[in-house]
């Protein structure tokens, strides 16, 4: 984030929050478009998520679902705009993400394993939430918001060879598909201070996506962190019974995890 996007994000920010004394800072993990800030006030503090309107409007809908209609834990997002900006709002969520839990060492394998298995029942939920909720918009199909967002994390070539992949990836049965949090890494997912799941944040991944490659994109962090994904299936099957294509699934996570360096490492040399 340059000082003059902070700059302009911290004006609407106080725009919206007029007469209320607030405090502005950048969050301890920043995402790879760096367009997050924490506001704080005496009392509450707020996640404020810059973005497009179409973006914004659909995190804030998506919110709405999987909170009151499927009960799973997710931030009430509100969505705003302010000179042309656009940007979503919601409380910050209590606790701390996994990805911090793991690095400060505050957290057993055993208690990663339990979070997993807590993440596989509200994965369960999102997907049967019907691609009828966003109007089937094919803005919001996986393929194209991985584009869209490869192309502003990295750049338009590397955009348009990851859509090809995102779309083979996602081909299958149209049961298989559904609104399902396609990125439901610990960077995402926020735990209570006694190690279990209390919600996920980063909703603009919150796309209509084939449950097997949304499964694949959980299981490659997963598999990264030192654990067995058949384990993750196993699990996942016999509590829900519902079926995954298993060996899909095993295929894709060697891909996904090159894909996934590939980007981040061409992050790295842009800056």
């Amino acid at each position: 984030m340059t000082d003059g996007q902070f700059r302009t994000y911290c004006n609407a920010i106080r725009a919206h929050m007029a007469n209320q004394p607030v405090e502005i800072r950048m969050p301890e993990i920043r995402g790879s478009l760096d367009n997050v800030l924490i506001a704080e006030t005496d009392k509450e503090q707020f996640i404020f998520k810059f973005g497009n309107d179409e973006t914004v409007q659909k995190n804030a809908k998506i919110s709405r679902i999987y909170r009151n209609v499927y009960r799973i834990p997710v931030p009430t997002i509100t969505a705003h705009a302010d000179n042309g900006l656009f940007f979503e709002k919601y409380p910050l969520m209590q606790g701390q993400t996994l990805y911090q839990a793991i690095n400060k060492q505050q957290i057993t394998p055993n208690q990663i394993q339990q979070i997993y298995r807590e993440i596989l029942v509200e994965f369960a939920k999102m997907t049967r939430v019907h691609p009828i909720q966003l109007n089937s918009n094919p803005q919001f199909k996986f393929h194209n918001f991985a584009r869209e967002h490869t192309a502003r994390a990295n750049n338009e070539t590397l955009a348009n060879i990851f859509m090809v992949f995102a779309y083979v990836a996602n081909m299958g049965k149209s049961n298989d598909t559904a609104i399902i949090h396609s990125d439901l890494s610990p960077k995402n997912t926020i735990i209570t201070d006694d190690g279990h799941l209390a919600g996920f944040v980063d909703l603009d991944s919150a796309v209509i996506c084939n449950k097997n490659y949304a499964f694949c994109a959980m299981a490659s962090w997963y598999k990264n962190l030192g654990f067995d994904i058949k384990e993750l299936m196993d699990y996942y099957e016999e509590t829900t019974g519902d079926k995954l294509s298993r060996s899909r699934i095993q295929g894709m996570v060697g891909l996904n995890n090159f894909g996934k360096k590939l980007l981040w490492q061409h992050k790295q040399r842009r800056k």
